[in-house]
């Protein structure tokens, strides 16, 4: 076993799971906004109910901005395998012999 897989094992180990920081961050989110915009007219438990639907709302408009940039990551591989368009760009990529030439041709 090398010293990097012991480093491997040892940040796989640490680091929590990407859905466990989105919900780590949602729940700080909350509690700031729970503390921080509270009307005056309002208790802490009446105001509860209303930040999730602030959430919720949220959450489902993103929903469709988020199938929106899918479908172009998914579309754009599909179409960079088109055979028309790999020849293209299997063309291109014999004139990038350095950066500044990459850079320009794209």
């Amino acid at each position: 076993m090398s010293i990097f897989d012991k480093y491997s094992r040892l940040f796989h180990f640490i680091l929590p799971m990407p859905f466990t920081i989105a919900v780590i961050l949602t729940a700080i989110t909350a509690i700031l906004a729970l503390f921080l915009t509270i009307p005056p007219d309002a208790t802490y438990l009446s105001y509860i109910p209303e930040i999730a639907g602030y959430w919720h709302k949220g959450f489902w408009e993103l929903l469709s901005f988020t199938m929106q940039m899918m479908l172009i990551l998914v579309l754009g591989h599909v179409l960079g395998l088109t055979p028309p368009v790999k020849h293209s760009i299997d063309f291109l990529t014999t004139f990038c012999s350095t950066t500044k030439r990459a850079v320009f041709i794209v």
